[in-house]
């Protein structure tokens, strides 16, 4: 994949061009575009590209400077100049630092792709010897994917390091750390800031202090720029062991996370030592979360957080994998979304929505702020549904209090939504909720009770002043519904108890 950046200050241009580009060959991705030099080159310094075509004058940074920085700053970056007749004597001053070639406007489509494919030769053979294609090699076989060229020789030795850190970090800033005289490395992304690592160990270089000097090294300089989680694996020799040594590296890296130093370097050795494990922890889980489930059926919100100190101590005794943890963790609140009503909404605002709350979790490198993150926003949740549900007694009790005084009345669920200001949908939940049935429902009930009592009560009203009484004007469906609720007419349940 060729990654192109395209700027011009003028927009039509600048979309014309990258259409252009993408029409040109699927292999080719438009990373950006941009209305001046400037805006490019910061790009370029966090993101990286191959290949720049730029306007030779625009505003803040025109193309001459733009090739003047990548020179200095990205020689491995081409760049491909755009310019009018009039600026042909400047572009050729371009040619001087480090442009490839230039096109006249208006480009002409053939004479772009043209250059296109010229690059994307230049930069396939290039690749061949950079670290970027050693990269892309070694995710290919970290992958399991079959490679005609080993990422490392069959005798040597090497070292795989799992990075995980708070910030995102660049792999040239990876390889420059862990490298020494007689090591050199290789970084690649795994996941969103989980990084790995590969030190190839030079012939007669120590397979102990090496690759824990390198590690120790690492550690340092990312404490620098943020907080980290290393593991190593044991060294290993040749590329059969690649896949099996990262998991090594991965297994390490899970202890780091429950260290509290900002940045902290387990090597394998230490990581190995510590693989007894007490009990099984899927026996001490299934007796934990029985306690759990009873502290959520009740909202006890301090038993909630005694449970939750309990859990996250035994993980850390047991020193779980973070992982395993994390998968825990949405367990619990799956289960508070079964058992307490409400829960739901409360953790999509808190946790965030249910298919993305394992990426959430993940942006916790080390166990000590998950921990606090977790505990503070479980104990939030419960209480805010036992403050909402202490709100919402009242207000059912004071719709309740409204049909009692008023059921003679036209009522209905906007009206009386608007009368506890609160939203008719929500009314009608929430009534629901705490009554079993709805407000319609009820005040059926409490119409129809009422016309029983002045049934028997008050022989001289006729059958549709009762009806009219309790708030049914229409004679005919006042007789119909009584007959639905109470098995009977009301002339009928009048006789019957007299």
């Amino acid at each position: 994949m060729l990654r192109i950046v395209i700027a011009d200050d003028e927009e039509r241009i600048r979309r014309g061009l990258a259409k252009l580009v993408r029409s040109a060959s699927e292999d080719y991705e438009v990373a950006g575009v941009f209305a001046n030099g400037a805006e490019l080159l910061k790009f370029l310094k966090e993101e990286g590209a191959d290949v720049v075509i730029t306007d030779i004058r625009m505003p803040v940074m025109d193309g001459l400077q733009v090739a003047e920085k990548l020179q200095a700053e990205h020689p491995g970056v081409r760049c491909v100049i755009v310019s009018g007749y009039s600026d042909f004597d400047y572009a050729r001053t371009a040619m001087r630092h480090q442009v490839r070639d230039y096109l006249l406007k208006p480009v002409d489509k053939a004479e772009l792709y043209r250059v296109l494919r010229e690059m994307a030769k230049e930069i396939a053979e290039a690749r061949r010897q950079t670290k970027i294609f050693r990269r892309h090699r070694l995710e290919r076989a970290l992958a399991g994917e079959a490679s005609a060229e080993p990422v490392i020789p069959d005798d040597a030795f090497a070292v795989w390091y799992v990075v995980r850190t708070e910030a995102a970090v660049g792999l040239d800033t990876l390889e420059a750390a862990a490298n020494a005289e007689d090591v050199r490395s290789c970084a690649i992304a795994v996941r969103d800031r989980t990084y790995g690592v590969l030190l190839e160990l030079d012939a007669g270089a120590s397979l102990t202090s090496a690759p824990e000097r390198a590690g120790f090294a690492l550690a340092a300089a990312l404490t620098e720029h943020t907080g980290a989680a290393i593991g190593a694996s044991l060294p290993f020799r040749g590329a059969k062991r690649l896949r099996e040594a990262f998991i090594e590296a991965e297994l390490a890296a899970g202890k780091a996370f429950y260290r509290f130093e900002r940045a902290v370097f387990v090597p394998a050795s230490e990581a190995v030592s510590q693989q007894a494990r007490p009990a099984r922890l899927s026996d001490w889980y299934k007796s934990w979360e029985t306690e759990y489930v009873r502290s959520l059926q009740i909202l006890d919100g301090e038993k909630i957080e005694q449970e939750l100190n309990a859990f996250f101590e035994e993980m850390r005794r047991r020193q779980e994998a973070p992982g395993v943890l994390m998968e825990l963790l949405i367990r619990m609140l799956e289960l508070a979304e079964r058992e307490v009503g409400g829960f739901a909404e409360e953790a999509e605002e808190l946790f965030g929505p249910a298919d993305r709350r394992l990426e959430e979790l993940s942006r916790f490198f080390k166990y000590g702020p998950l921990r606090q993150w977790f505990t503070e926003r479980m104990i939030e949740a419960i209480v805010r549904i036992r403050e909402r549900r202490s709100g919402s007694v009242r207000a059912v009790d004071a719709v309740k209090a409204i049909i009692a005084s008023s059921y003679h009345e036209d009522l209905d669920l906007g009206g009386l939504a608007e009368r506890v200001y609160l939203t008719p949908s929500y009314l009608s939940r929430l009534f629901k909720q705490e009554t079993g049935v709805t407000i319609t429902d009820y005040l059926i009930g409490v119409r129809i009770e009422q016309a029983k009592n002045l049934l028997r009560s008050r022989p001289d009203l006729k059958t549709y002043e009762v009806g009219e009484q309790v708030g049914y004007p229409d004679s005919a469906y006042f007789t119909k519904l009584f007959k639905r609720i109470v098995g009977m007419t009301p002339n009928e349940y009048r006789q019957i108890v007299r």
